[in-house]
């Protein structure tokens, strides 16, 4: 089953982007504390957290059947709700992407994006170079977790033929499997949550206006 090997590197390139976004955001917004600034740049940190999101609320769900009393009693409906849910993800990492990048367009009107200051100047160029690598022109990270959501299926379907025939052995190779992604599946959620409290402002806003 060569699908564990592409989902690992997925979630390993989710990692980098992930880790990247955060130690970007933490400069930023640890130099600059202007309220209308950080609301903004907020809104760009949201939209890409989401991205994150879709990978999280997906994969956690599998990740949790780790006993072969709880792979064998809930298995086949999680993979039931994954196989008939996932083709209606795919789109949502380019969508957030999308709204990722408009508030990114906006930002550039902002006087601090002129600053000389070098660690400053130097963490705008990691963000212009992030959002134009991961978010928009090259859009590796939509592109990673499409390929995860589209790949996983495919394990999940040979590990549920192959649980009808011998339950044990695919509790084996199930577990092999969720062993070798829960730590990227870890760090992923912990960048997560630091990237949701730095946009806090904006999920504010969002639920004010809901």
């Amino acid at each position: 089953m060569s699908q564990q090997l592409t989902i690992t590197k997925e979630l390993a390139n989710i990692c980098v982007a992930a880790t990247e976004l955060c130690s970007i955001q933490q400069i930023i917004l640890g130099q600059i504390k202007a309220e209308d600034f950080a609301t903004q740049f907020s809104k760009i940190i949201g939209n890409i957290s989401q991205c994150y999101g879709v990978v999280t609320d997906n994969l956690t769900p599998l990740i949790e059947l780790n006993s072969e009393s709880a792979f064998e009693a809930d298995f086949d409906e999680r993979y039931t709700t994954y196989k008939n849910s996932y083709l209606q993800l795919t789109g949502k990492p380019r969508h957030y992407s999308d709204q990722a990048h408009e508030e990114y367009l906006l930002l550039q009107d902002f006087k601090q994006l002129k600053t000389s200051f070098p660690v400053l100047k130097t963490s705008f160029q990691r963000l212009y170079t992030y959002v134009d690598k991961w978010v928009t022109n090259d859009a590796w990270l939509a592109m990673s977790i499409e390929n995860l959501l589209k790949i996983l299926p495919r394990l999940l379907t040979e590990i549920y033929e192959l649980k009808q025939k011998s339950p044990e052995d695919a509790y084996v190779i199930y577990a092999a499997s969720m062993v070798a992604f829960a730590p990227y599946l870890e760090v992923i959620k912990g960048q997560q949550q630091i990237l949701d409290a730095a946009s806090a402002p904006y999920l504010e806003q969002m639920l004010l206006s809901a």
